[in-house]
């Protein structure tokens, strides 16, 4: 016989599994069983051992970037070698914008979606060098008018 849920049996009972019938606690134990040993594979899992693995980088620091008609601004501060860049670029202008962070060498290192006046979006940027970066505007012909700035990164 099922219990109802008003059972004082199933109420305040320490041991609910009286009142149901022994098939269902003991079904009840074994998918108990089978999610506590899915948990502790996934945690152990997520935990590794010890695999040679370097440690998680540190937390991006955040730096805001605003982009306007022809121009960045913003304070980086300094950025060494190794460091970890969030950032937030808000568009503040009239017309759309984007932001490109070029390396030393001019590849990619991240870009911004093209940004509607009153956006914003993010990119992050491990900087691995130390080395003069850019960044630019690569909509329309903003870069030919004067839309990028200089980014030093220190070495270590």
């Amino acid at each position: 016989m099922w219990s109802s849920p008003d059972s004082p049996s199933v109420k305040g009972s320490s041991s609910p599994d009286r009142a149901r019938p022994t098939a269902v606690a003991a079904y009840d134990d074994a998918v108990r069983s089978v999610v506590v040993a899915a948990l502790l594979v996934a945690v152990g899992a997520s935990c590794g051992g010890d695999s040679g693995a370097e440690a998680p980088p540190s937390e991006a620091r955040v730096v805001e970037v605003t982009a306007t008609e022809y121009a960045f601004s913003g304070d980086p501060g300094t950025i060494v070698a190794g460091e970890t860049i969030d950032f937030v670029v808000s568009n503040v202008g009239q017309l759309d914008h984007s932001m490109e962070v070029l390396a030393p060498d001019g590849r990619s290192l991240a870009k911004t979606d093209r940004l509607g006046p009153g956006a914003t979006d993010e990119i992050t940027v491990t900087f691995d060098d130390a080395g003069a970066y850019r960044l630019i505007c690569d909509v329309d012909d903003h870069l030919s008018r004067g839309q990028s700035a200089g980014l030093a990164v220190e070495e270590r």
